[in-house]
């Protein structure tokens, strides 16, 4: 088994953030993403995932943690992030900001 930073585990599955942007649509949600993340890259995901794994919610805490990563770097890839509010569901049920994420046409 390789060890890794977290940080390291992150940089490792950010490196396909790009290629999921490109991906969808020029509007997309925080979750479009992560669930696009999770299903094309899931060894990269587990590895990331692992650096959680003595929080209560391992899984929510790890998803909690790329789309808070996400809203950092989107700028980097002319994505603008918009908060719309606590009216998202996460994969456990939990009430989660709906994050937006626009293209901004140069």
């Amino acid at each position: 088994m390789v060890t890794t930073t977290k940080e390291t585990a992150r940089d490792a599955l950010f490196a396909h953030a790009e290629a999921i942007m490109d991906s969808l649509d020029t509007t997309f949600t925080a979750n479009d993403f992560l669930f696009r993340l999770i299903r094309d890259y899931q060894q990269d995901y587990l590895a990331f995932v692992d650096h959680f794994r003595e929080e209560t919610q391992p899984l929510a805490a790890a998803n909690r943690a790329i789309i808070e990563y996400l809203r950092e770097i989107a700028i980097d890839f002319g994505y603008q992030a918009t908060n719309q509010g606590r009216v998202a569901t996460d994969i456990f049920g939990n009430k989660i900001d709906r994050v937006l994420f626009n293209f901004l046409a140069c």
